[in-house]
């Protein structure tokens, strides 16, 4: 939340301009943080979404339901659907002085591979991949990590998908409210999106 603030806060104070900028070289470590997202069934949804220790700082849109943070070895949560890339921060190339409202459409093709889980789509993982340079990452999906998952229930009970499908998910991210605001909204596949 506020990365590019603090980025272009420590670019100016920190670091001197230099041949190795003009090169394309990263003067941080890592080079980059991404944020990616993936359709999940939660096995817990229609039981027990509501335990103790699962819930996400924050509080939660009116209307909305709190989101919950998973270990990222978790074997709570199925994914659905490949996925996607959500936000991603340059350290070397920053964005605009203003991000202001970004707001991105992704498609989420669920396959007959996962017939039995996409009975029980749930809602949304985000979890966090670390780029340190052009040759090493740091992978926080499905190994050990302090970070985890947030996830974000879509409903309070699990919803039946039509296999195969397409699951479509709108973003809207508002970098310039503090905090940041993430707003996730699911058009669910009907029997003519197979």
């Amino acid at each position: 939340e506020g990365m590019e603030a603090i980025l272009r806060d420590a670019r100016t104070r920190f670091l001197k301009p230099s041949a190795d900028a003009a090169s394309g070289l990263s003067p941080f470590i890592p080079s980059r943080c991404q944020t990616y997202v993936a359709p999940v069934a939660y096995r817990w949804h229609n039981v027990l979404w509501t335990q103790r220790g699962v819930y996400s700082r924050g509080t939660p849109e009116p209307g909305t339901l709190w989101p919950l943070r998973l270990d990222s070895t978790t074997t709570d949560i199925t994914f659905l659907s490949e996925p996607q890339l959500l936000e991603d921060f340059d350290y070397t190339h920053p964005g605009p002085e203003n991000w202001g409202c970004v707001e991105q459409t992704f498609r989420f093709p669920i396959s007959q591979d996962s017939w039995f889980n996409a009975l029980f789509f749930s809602g949304f993982a985000l979890w966090t991949r670390v780029v340190v340079d052009d040759e090493d990452t740091i992978e926080t999906k499905n190994v050990p990590s302090h970070w985890g998952y947030v996830v974000a229930l879509m409903a309070t009970q699990s919803i039946a998908l039509p296999v195969p499908s397409v699951l479509k998910l709108q973003t809207s991210i508002e970098y310039d409210k503090i905090p940041v605001r993430y707003t996730l909204e699911a058009t669910l596949p009907d029997k003519d999106d197979r």
